[in-house]
Protein backbone atom coordinates (compact mmCIF):
# COMPACT_ATOMS: atom_id res chain seq x y z
CA UNK A 1 0.00 0.00 0.00
CA UNK A 2 1.38 2.91 -0.97
CA UNK A 3 1.58 6.14 1.24
CA UNK A 4 0.74 9.69 -0.33
CA UNK A 5 3.15 12.78 -0.27
CA UNK A 6 1.97 16.23 -1.36
CA UNK A 7 4.79 18.44 -2.15
CA UNK A 8 3.51 21.98 -2.35
CA UNK A 9 5.69 25.16 -3.76
CA UNK A 10 4.64 29.05 -5.05
CA UNK A 11 7.38 28.42 -8.01
CA UNK A 12 8.28 25.36 -9.85
CA UNK A 13 8.66 22.50 -7.28
CA UNK A 14 12.21 22.62 -7.47
CA UNK A 15 13.27 22.77 -4.35
CA UNK A 16 10.37 20.67 -2.45
CA UNK A 17 11.10 18.60 -4.82
CA UNK A 18 14.90 18.08 -3.80
CA UNK A 19 13.60 17.69 -0.24
CA UNK A 20 11.12 15.14 -1.44
CA UNK A 21 13.28 12.90 -3.27
CA UNK A 22 15.64 13.43 -0.42
CA UNK A 23 13.47 12.02 2.44
CA UNK A 24 11.95 9.57 0.11
CA UNK A 25 15.74 8.32 -0.78
CA UNK A 26 15.41 6.40 3.00
CA UNK A 27 12.40 4.71 2.09
CA UNK A 28 11.03 1.74 -0.68
CA UNK A 29 10.47 4.81 -3.81
CA UNK A 30 7.84 2.12 -5.13
CA UNK A 31 5.52 2.82 -1.69
CA UNK A 32 5.75 6.35 -1.94
CA UNK A 33 2.79 8.28 -4.38
CA UNK A 34 3.67 11.98 -5.31
CA UNK A 35 1.60 14.63 -5.58
CA UNK A 36 3.08 17.88 -7.26
CA UNK A 37 1.42 21.11 -6.14
CA UNK A 38 3.39 24.10 -8.07
CA UNK A 39 2.41 27.44 -8.37
CA UNK A 40 0.52 27.73 -5.33
CA UNK A 41 0.28 32.05 -4.87
CA UNK A 42 -2.87 32.77 -3.86
CA UNK A 43 -6.09 31.90 -1.44
CA UNK A 44 -7.95 30.15 -3.94
CA UNK A 45 -5.23 28.02 -4.90
CA UNK A 46 -4.40 27.25 -1.53
CA UNK A 47 -7.61 26.59 -0.53
CA UNK A 48 -7.95 23.75 -3.93
CA UNK A 49 -4.48 21.99 -3.20
CA UNK A 50 -6.31 21.74 1.30
CA UNK A 51 -9.56 19.74 -0.94
CA UNK A 52 -6.84 17.40 -2.43
CA UNK A 53 -5.12 16.87 0.97
CA UNK A 54 -8.85 16.07 2.63
CA UNK A 55 -9.60 13.72 -0.48
CA UNK A 56 -6.22 12.13 -0.21
CA UNK A 57 -4.55 12.34 2.88
CA UNK A 58 -0.80 12.03 3.28
CA UNK A 59 2.14 13.36 4.49
CA UNK A 60 2.71 17.62 3.12
CA UNK A 61 5.87 19.13 2.65
CA UNK A 62 5.85 22.71 1.84
CA UNK A 63 8.13 25.62 -0.05
CA UNK A 64 6.21 28.77 0.49
CA UNK A 65 7.48 32.19 0.56
CA UNK A 66 4.10 33.42 1.64
CA UNK A 67 3.44 32.99 5.37
CA UNK A 68 -0.04 33.12 5.34
CA UNK A 69 -0.75 30.81 2.81
CA UNK A 70 2.11 28.50 4.17
CA UNK A 71 0.13 28.92 7.79
CA UNK A 72 -3.54 28.09 5.71
CA UNK A 73 -1.92 24.81 4.36
CA UNK A 74 0.35 23.78 6.94
CA UNK A 75 -3.02 24.17 10.15
CA UNK A 76 -5.47 22.52 7.37
CA UNK A 77 -3.01 19.79 6.79
CA UNK A 78 -2.88 19.23 10.48
CA UNK A 79 -6.66 19.24 11.28
CA UNK A 80 -6.85 16.72 8.06
CA UNK A 81 -4.40 14.49 10.18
Amino acid sequence: MSKIVHLISDSTGETVGRIGAAAFSLFDSNLIERRLHIFIRNKLEADEVIEEIRAAPGLVIVTMVDPVLRKRILDAANRIG
